[in-house]
Order: structure tokens, then sequence, then C-alpha cells
């Protein structure tokens, strides 16, 4: 069974991750769009479409003694945008999120579920940039 259906059939979302841990999503520079309410670019809603939504969690880059430029060194001209977890379980459509951590990547996570439009804008309107894009 695909990852995503074994999770989301089971409902498993991982309780070790604190709904103030910070996920951080790397967005590329074509899902920027500026904001003329904020002066200045943020994430467009493509960037959090992902029914897979891949993220870093925070403090794993940070025990592995990492910051934002590790997360984005193979992604130069990418940014970088934070989110809390319990932002994202407070989606319109409850997220769920689980570790997925790979050989190179230990923090890798997703954040699972469908991503609708309203999901969407929630998770733009929650997320923090932390890297503007480069272009």
């Amino acid at each position: 069974m695909p990852f995503f259906i074994e999770h989301v059939m089971s409902n498993v979302d991982d309780s070790t991750i604190d709904n103030e841990a910070n996920l951080w999503r790397r967005i590329c520079p074509d899902h920027f769009v500026y904001d003329p309410k904020l002066n200045k670019k943020r994430p467009s809603s493509a960037a959090f479409r992902d029914e897979e939504l891949s993220v870093h969690l925070e403090e794993i880059v940070v025990k592995a003694g990492q910051a934002t430029a590790d997360i984005l060194r193979a992604y130069p001209s990418y940014g970088l945008a934070s989110f809390k977890a319990g932002d994202a379980r407070k989606c319109p459509i409850a997220q769920i999120i689980v570790k997925d951590p790979t050989e190179t990547d230990p923090s890798h996570t997703l954040v699972i579920g469908r991503k609708t439009k309203a999901v969407q804008k929630a998770l733009v309107t929650c997320s923090q940039m932390l890297v503007e894009p480069h272009s």
C-alpha cells in the first residue's frame, strides 16, 4: 500500500512532533508572489499543494549541527519558509505529520493530507520566511 494511503487510512500522526515544532519548507522561486499588503514576496499557495508535502523538522536539523544554508545547499535559488506543526494540524482539513528520515536527511518529514485551496491558504498565512529566494 502506498505510504500516503497507509497513513491517511490509519490516521497516524506522530505525537512526538510537538505542535510548536517548526517545519521548514523549501520553496522554488516560481512559487513566490509579490504581496502588496506585505510589500514583499511571499510563498504562493502552489508551494503547499502536494498531498505528501516534504518538509524538514527544525529540531532535527539543529541537533545535526546544521542550519538553513545546509537545507538549501543543493537548491541555491530556493527560499525557505517555516510553519508550526500545530498550524498544519489545525488546517480546514487536518494534516497528518510524520517523520520520514532518509539516509542523507534525518530531518525529512511529511505533512500528509488533501491540500484544498483553503488548506493551502492556511499554510501560506501561517508561514514565516526564513530565507528569501534568489533570482
